[in-house]
């Protein structure tokens, strides 16, 4: 499995159509999808999916094309399958995060027509998961959170690993035990650690024991501290600020249209965000910023650790309501 910190090919997002999904008729995650297609696109080539109706508003330029795909939502990081070397897409079964939404014949078709549209060579896997539960140093190792992944397979963790290393070409899994509380994915490792480079792990942080998340993170510590990579050698570990979390206002759900198999989006719910739910690009990092305090904070903590690529601020916060982030709407390749 490839890491996404490697030089990319393009990157695929897709455009926003589910009102039961996105207040205010999707308009508002519309024009974020945009500016986030036209930030990426300065970075590397980027392929705006549509589903033939509407035509995202934008300036296509030699970096930024449109290209019609079928997809039900715009989850493109869980539905778009998992590069390996040069040549494969590996394809997982989904199963719309455990049952969340109902139909979702199209976000399943999304993988292989994604294969189909880079000449890659699809390999299926029975096992079903996201990709954003899968993240990978591209030398061996994958860290993957436990919980998320047996929910989906009602099988032993033996069998799950061992299917893992054979369609991902990976020799060593740094499992976590569970994910964020308050991840609509049901805990997906994108929200909790990655990887800057193969021996830096970047991980959500508290140090408030009164935040429901300190105990995941405590964990999550522990378990690095006494993993290693494929080499051996230990991860340096960089704490990332955890966001406050904030509850859905009436304006928040204005204009959602539910449906019969629609996840109802409730007011005073809460949203937890992540600023490791982030993306790369070739030569950048897009960094999801929410109007919280800790923006700054971790803006900066990117700052440090990434000093040869350029940080670039984002405001993700439409993203967050519809239950994922930057890195979620975004396929690398």
């Amino acid at each position: 499995m490839k890491a996404e910190y490697e030089q990319h090919k393009c990157t695929i997002l897709l455009y926003p159509e589910r009102r039961d999904v996105w207040r205010k008729g999707a308009q508002l995650i519309r024009e974020t999808v945009e500016r986030l297609a036209e930030t990426i696109a300065e970075f590397e080539p980027v392929f705006l999916g549509y589903n033939g109706q509407n035509i995202p508003k934008l300036q296509v330029a030699d970096q930024l094309k449109t290209v019609d795909i079928e997809y039900d939502d715009i989850w493109a990081r869980d539905t778009g399958g998992i590069p390996v070397g040069d040549d494969e897409l590996v394809i997982f079964g989904f199963d719309a995060w455990g049952g969340l939404y109902g139909s979702v014949t199209k976000d399943m078709s999304v993988s292989g027509t994604i294969a189909q549209f880079c000449k890659l060579k699809p390999k299926k896997s029975a096992i079903v998961t996201e990709g954003g539960n899968l993240v990978s140093d591209g030398n061996g190792t994958l860290l993957a959170v436990k919980e998320c992944l047996q929910s989906r397979n009602p099988l032993p963790l033996e069998e799950i690993e061992n299917e893992l290393k054979r369609v991902l070409n990976i020799g060593r899994i740094v499992w976590f035990e569970r994910g964020l509380v308050y991840d609509e994915t049901g805990g997906h490792v994108d929200n909790l650690c990655v990887l800057a480079d193969k021996n830096t792990a970047l991980l959500s942080w508290t140090d408030d024991k009164s935040n429901p998340q300190y105990s995941v993170v405590k964990e999550a510590l522990e378990v690095l501290e006494q993993a290693s990579d494929a080499d051996g050698k230990a991860y340096k570990i960089v704490k990332v600020p955890i966001p406050d979390i904030f509850y859905r206002t009436e304006e928040d759900c204005d204009g959602i249209e539910l449906r019969e198999d629609s996840k109802n989006r409730l007011v005073g719910e809460p949203i937890q965000a992540s600023y490791i739910n982030f993306a790369f690009a070739n030569g950048a990092v897009i960094v999801p910023q929410f109007g919280l305090k800790q923006d700054d904070e971790a803006l900066n903590v990117f700052k440090r650790t990434f000093g040869t690529r350029k940080v670039v601020p984002f405001d993700a916060r439409e993203i967050v309501l519809g239950g994922g982030g930057i890195h979620c709407v975004s396929r690398n390749v």
